[in-house]
C-alpha cells in the first residue's frame, strides 16, 4: 500500500468499509475474519486522512464485536 498516488482510492475503500459496518450486513465472525484485517492494514497507511478514517472504522468494528 505504499503507492501514494492511490491514497484517494484507499480513502474511498475505507469510507465504504465504514458504510458497510454501519449497515450491519456482516456477522461478527465475518467482520473478524475478513473486514478487520483490511481495517488494520489501512490504519497503518502513510497518508493521515486514510489513517484517521480507518481508525474510525476500526472503532466501529470493535464496538460491534464487543457489544
Amino acid at each position: 500500500m505504499d503507492n501514494e498516488r492511490n491514497w484517494r482510492f484507499r480513502l474511498e475503500v475505507t469510507e465504504q468499509l465504514g458504510s458497510m459496518m454501519s449497515l450491519g450486513l456482516y456477522s461478527p465472525a465475518h467482520t473478524r475474519e475478513f473486514l478487520a484485517p483490511m481495517a488494520l492494514q489501512l490504519v497503518q497507511d502513510r497518508v493521515a486522512a486514510v489513517r484517521v478514517a480507518a481508525t474510525n472504522v476500526l472503532s466501529s468494528m470493535l464496538s460491534k464485536l464487543h457489544g
